[in-house]
């Protein structure tokens, strides 16, 4: 299931008006190219007798991974707590390409009326934190990312390939990677030669951080495996 972060610290400044913020834990590249909404609701609370007019609330980032937006609220009646519907942010694809290790950010949803822009009347603080590319968010945050890392065109996959189709033809065997169009024997006989090939590699075990299936963790892709010749369960 995927781990998504309440409303972080709420700061009333002095108001009876409230921000509620619901946003997912981690981002990553991965979430980005897969269209993933990093804000799940967001809502403005009025626990006073009179209902706030001319309201803007505004999201911004530090670091700044995601782009600057205002929302404009005509009204939120006395003790009523108006849901936004709108929930698009823009990230910033370039920063989260940049990133090369784990680093926390703070979102902040700022909450003024129209006429006094310079006043605060709430704000909302969350802590995001931001994955480098390399990194798998573990399955408390979209497991199904996993696939976001599998690199079928780099070139050591290629040459896995070929190492395959070798063993098959000194096997006796038709060295084509044909996939499924021979049929199940077909399909046992190239996951033979896969694997042998990987046996080949000669690749030793890395131990992967404590809880990583739950935390998640780097990942080494397929040139950097045949390089260093060491994978976890999960790189392998």
């Amino acid at each position: 299931m995927e781990e998504v972060m309440p409303q972080g610290e709420a700061t009333p400044l002095g108001s009876s008006l409230c921000v509620e913020a619901t946003l997912v834990s981690k981002l990553s590249l991965a979430d980005f190219q897969n269209a993933i909404p990093p804000l799940r609701e967001l809502g403005i609370v009025n626990d006073s007798e009179q209902e706030a007019k001319d309201l803007e609330l505004t999201v911004l980032s530090v670091p700044a991974f995601l782009k600057p937006k205002t929302w404009r609220v005509d009204q939120v009646g006395a003790g009523q707590r108006v849901q936004l519907a709108d929930l698009d942010i823009q990230l910033d694809p370039a920063l989260l390409t940049r990133l090369t290790e784990a680093e926390k950010a703070t979102v902040s949803f700022i909450l003024r009326r129209k006429s006094e822009p310079s006043e605060a009347l709430s704000r909302l603080d969350c802590v995001v934190e931001l994955l480098p590319r390399n990194q798998w968010g573990g399955l408390s945050h979209l497991p199904d990312l996993a696939a976001a890392f599998v690199q079928p065109n780099e070139p050591a996959v290629e040459r896995l390939l070929k190492q395959t189709a070798e063993i098959l033809r000194k096997s006796g065997k038709n060295p084509a990677l044909d996939g499924y169009s021979g049929g199940p024997k077909r399909a046992w006989e190239l996951a033979s030669g896969i694997w042998s090939a990987v046996v080949a590699m000669g690749l030793d075990y890395a131990l992967p951080p404590a809880s990583f299936e739950h935390a998640g963790q780097k990942v080494r892709g397929p040139v950097q495996i045949a390089e260093s010749g060491l994978a976890t369960c999960f790189d392998a």
